[in-house]
């Protein structure tokens, strides 16, 4: 059912963009049971609370709105790499909803300094895509957005209780990082920030939030494992995931959160480590 386009390995993209894009088909009013509609969250409470209750496979500690903050950043992040990958290719999106497109999670393992680590993995499937002359522009692929997301606001405010702002902010939040992430990955970050940026920025959306943005920190020469500088572009949130109400956090926030102070101190310190084990992995 979900089979992948061969229009886009046809192209000279970079490989990240093809390794972003999911899988292709036309929903079915039988769909098979792992996959779920955007939409059904929304239109069927128990599916939401199923959902929900899902957040807890790796922390059974979180609050409602904890897990529906987790829920959603995922979504959010995930399928904006997927909407990232459709653009910046040149592909239309103004036809994706909330209905036409499927996700499906599962818990899955990864390895990290010798330690076994869970995480969830959640993957898509949505309509076949088309080159179009000229790409949408950005207040299309905006509306895009609103489309997908609007009902999954709803469902996640109505069952996790979480505010319809904070949903959104965090639904901006995904949509910077998912478009920042991929385009570092395909070796030009600029143009992936400044497209979403540009999708970002009308006012007149519940996606516009002021707090929202990029930063870019420099480590120096001096703090830096390589003795050189180091520079790196982040995305600064607007909203809040609410990892620091876990457990697992011990009352700290992610380096970009909103309530961080000072991003540059915090992000420079994140910037060592990363650095280091860059270098080990390539030694």
């Amino acid at each position: 059912m979900a089979l992948h386009s061969p229009q886009f390995t046809a192209a000279n993209w970079p490989a990240a963009y093809v390794q972003a894009m999911p899988g292709f088909g036309l929903l079915t009013s039988n769909l098979p049971k792992h996959l779920l509609r955007l939409s059904a969250l929304e239109m069927d409470s128990c599916i939401c609370e199923q959902a929900l209750s899902f957040e807890t496979k790796i922390e059974d500690d979180l609050d409602s709105k904890t897990r529906a903050a987790y829920l959603m950043n995922r979504l959010s992040y995930e399928l904006a790499r997927v909407v990232a990958a459709v653009d910046l290719t040149g592909h239309q999106t103004r036809h994706f909803t909330a209905d036409n497109i499927a996700f499906t999670t599962t818990l899955e393992q990864t390895w990290y300094n010798g330690l076994s680590l869970p995480y969830l993995k959640t993957s898509f499937v949505v309509p076949p895509c088309f080159m179009i002359e000229q790409i949408d522009c950005a207040k299309q692929v905006n509306a895009t957005f609103l489309r997908i997301f609007a009902p999954v606001v709803r469902a996640l405010t109505a069952i996790g209780k979480l505010s319809t702002g904070a949903l959104w902010r965090i639904v901006g939040d995904g949509i910077a990082a998912g478009y920042l992430e991929l385009g570092k990955a395909a070796g030009d970050p600029e143009l992936a920030r400044k497209r979403a940026e540009e999708i970002l920025e009308d006012h007149n959306t519940p996606l516009w939030n002021k707090k929202l943005g990029f930063i870019e920190i420099e480590l120096p020469a001096d703090q830096s494992p390589t003795a050189k500088p180091i520079k790196e572009t982040f995305r600064k949130r607007g909203g809040c995931c609410r990892y620091y109400t876990s457990r697992r956090s011990e009352g700290t926030y992610c380096p970009t959160c909103v309530h961080v102070k000072d991003h540059t101190a915090v992000l420079q310190q994140y910037l060592r480590p990363k650095t280091l084990e860059t270098m080990e992995n390539s030694a």
